[in-house]
């Protein structure tokens, strides 16, 4: 089995980039407790967190990961709330058991929690997830990493890192830009897992640098009480000492639930990477078998020196601010990941981004060696909005309603009046509105509002006669509903509203219009009557045509017609089959017919029947003689 492992890890290892999400050099120590409650998802266990007498607390970190997707995260640390949200998550993976996808892990400083405990020696931790109609679904796992401070102990290095590939059987992990190992003193290497197999044989194989370690399964100890929990490996290293904690031995092979161990007789004096295989038996795993790990935290000894390394604090924006990003105590630096970053090898970046993101800054001093700090950056968005009404007005009246209601504490306000608790916004007028949003932290996201308005007023009137000789006199009869005023127009000239009847002397044609308004004069309904005066109503028709071309009453030329703008003539054959049709007939009938395509054909010499409708006048027909 050994020599097939070793043929498949030369195969299958990749350089694959690794989140080192916490990189530190300092005298001191550091301690590793795990907790899982399995299977159950909701369970709690007391933990032993103390640190040796008379050090200092320097850093203290948690991991933990859901499956699927669970509504909420309740992890409590002596009833005190742990929160994990997208600003903590570090990657997201897939599982090969679609049921359990996906794996996100996620990443927290505890510290100043960590500080308030009472009693370090018997600390509740409680695991209790929300899942709304899901199954297999939930938080169920942490790992706690409390590095503390001695000044009289040797240069510690510790580096926590988070797996970041799909859990399929298989995962190749290339932790590189460590510092350098000193192998004279013990490498803890363990391993932070979770639903780990029953049995051998679905369990985890786990090879370092070529070298198999044995096989992990089964669950720890301290969470005996929880079925499918899985192994954490437990340690404490300290003066250059490494203890194992629960079942968890500090010696070279792993086995079952002993998930650590002291890999520095792999190690070359130096070495700067790690080589990580896990290897399930089984190819595809059973179907059962799920072997969740989120957190791989590795301490040795090493030859650099201690690099006060500081970066930014986490830090929450709004969107569209944009924030400096520093770190100093280096020589050289590198962001990642490198999205939105004005630059990624620089001490102090700008981020302009519009979501959340976690970074990383390593921190490299003089000689090679570097620490790595994790840097959030959490930009707030919009309040999600949970209901929205509004009303429209009268026009001229301030009657609209709004009421804009979003998830969370926020303030409103509407057009830059002072902010109040509710989205509820009375008495508002037509027009654009600037609505207004502030969230606890101070963010302000504006929305265009638009409030219509509506008019109840109708404009009528009568005009007697519409047409007629000049001059022509018209009578007004006013007949509006729900105005309040109005007034006349006249081909554009303003009228006063006592205009009853108006004397049309020249000829032409006349738009009258009564514009009636309600409460002021922008709402307004506005109704038209075109009045058409003619200069001479005598119409002068002739009896024969002679279309020879020889410029002579070549045409049906009707004089008068100029005083008809609006009409229309129909030439019938003696059949009563229309040889032609104008609209506003312009005295160009030279007896050819002209049909629907546009033909023309000459028309026999014979008579034919004309009928002249226009605006005005009665309908005038008769005969035409056409001779050529």
């Amino acid at each position: 089995m050994k020599i097939l492992f070793y043929i498949f890890l030369f195969i299958f290892s990749a350089s694959c980039a690794q989140n080192i999400i916490y990189q530190d050099i300092w005298r001191g120590g550091v301690k590793c407790q795990g907790f899982s409650t399995g299977l159950s998802l909701n369970g709690s266990q007391n933990l032993d967190l103390t640190i040796p007498f008379g050090c200092n607390i320097k850093k203290v970190l948690l991991t933990t990961y859901s499956l699927r997707e669970p509504d909420s995260t309740l992890i409590k640390l002596d009833g005190n709330d742990v929160t994990f949200e997208s600003l903590n998550l570090v990657t997201i993976n897939q599982h090969h058991i679609a049921e359990a996808s996906p794996i996100k892990v996620y990443y927290t400083d505890i510290t100043d929690l960590y500080l308030s405990f009472s009693d370090l020696s018997n600390v509740n931790v409680q695991l209790k997830s929300s899942c709304l109609e899901q199954l297999n679904c939930g938080f169920s796992s942490v790992g706690i990493f409390i590095m503390f401070e001695d000044l009289f102990s040797p240069l510690i290095n510790f580096t926590l890192t988070i797996p970041n590939k799909d859990l399929i059987g298989v995962e190749n992990y290339f932790i590189d830009n460590l510092n350098p190992i000193n192998n004279l003193f013990p490498v803890a290497f363990s391993i932070y897992t979770d639903r780990s197999s029953f049995s051998n044989l679905d369990g985890n194989f786990v090879n370092v640098n070529g070298n198999l370690l044995g096989l992990i399964f089964g669950t720890d100890i301290q969470n005996i009480n929880y079925s499918g929990a899985g192994p954490q490996g437990n340690y404490t290293f300290y003066n250059l000492i490494l203890t194992g904690l629960h079942d968890d031995i500090p010696d070279f092979q792993i086995d079952s639930t002993d998930a650590l161990s002291d890999i520095s007789s792999i190690c070359v004096s130096g070495q700067d990477f790690l080589n990580v295989n896990l290897y399930m038996m089984n190819t595809p795993p059973s179907p059962g078998a799920e072997n969740s790990h989120f957190s791989i935290p590795i301490s040795y000894s090493t030859d650099c020196n201690s690099i006060n390394g500081i970066a930014s604090k986490d830090t929450i924006i709004c969107k569209g601010e944009t924030i400096q990003l520093n770190a100093n105590g280096g020589v050289n630096y590198e962001w990642l990941p490198q999205t939105d970053l004005s630059c990624s090898n620089c001490s102090s970046p700008i981020f302009s981004g519009d979501s959340s993101q976690l970074y990383t800054v390593r921190i490299w001093a003089n000689d090679s060696c570097s620490v790595v700090r994790p840097v959030m950056v959490k930009v707030r968005q919009q309040p999600q909005t949970t209901s929205y009404f509004q009303s429209n007005t009268l026009c001229g009246d301030s009657t609209a309603s709004i009421n804009w209601q979003n998830l969370g504490t926020n303030e409103y306000s509407l057009d830059n009046s002072t902010f109040q608790n509710s989205g509820i916004f009375n008495l508002v007028g037509s027009g654009n509105h600037t609505l207004t949003i502030k969230d606890t932290f101070g963010c302000v996201y504006d929305t265009l509002i638009s409030i219509a308005s509506y008019t109840t007023v109708n404009s009528n009137f009568t005009a007697t006669p519409t047409t007629g000789k000049e001059p022509l006199l018209v009578q007004f009869s006013e007949s509006n509903s729900n105005d309040d005023g109005y007034w006349w127009n006249i081909n554009g000239i303003v009228y006063s509203s006592t205009l009853t009847e108006f004397n049309f002397i020249n000829s032409g044609s006349y738009q009258i219009s009564l514009i009636a308004f309600q409460n002021d004069s922008t709402c307004t309904d506005t109704s038209s009557v075109t009045i058409v005066v003619y200069n001479d109503l005598t119409l002068t028709i002739p009896n024969v045509i002679t279309a020879n071309n020889d410029g002579v009453n070549d045409s049906f030329e009707i004089i008068g017609l100029d005083n008809f703008p609006n009409n229309e003539l129909f030439i019938f054959n003696r059949w009563g089959n229309e040889v032609f049709h104008m609209v506003n007939y312009d005295n160009s009938w030279n007896g050819e017919c002209k049909n629907g395509f546009g033909k023309k054909d000459e028309l026999p010499t014979v008579t034919y029947y004309y009928i002249l409708n226009a605006e005005g006048i009665e309908s005038v027909h008769g005969f035409i003689w056409l001779q050529r």
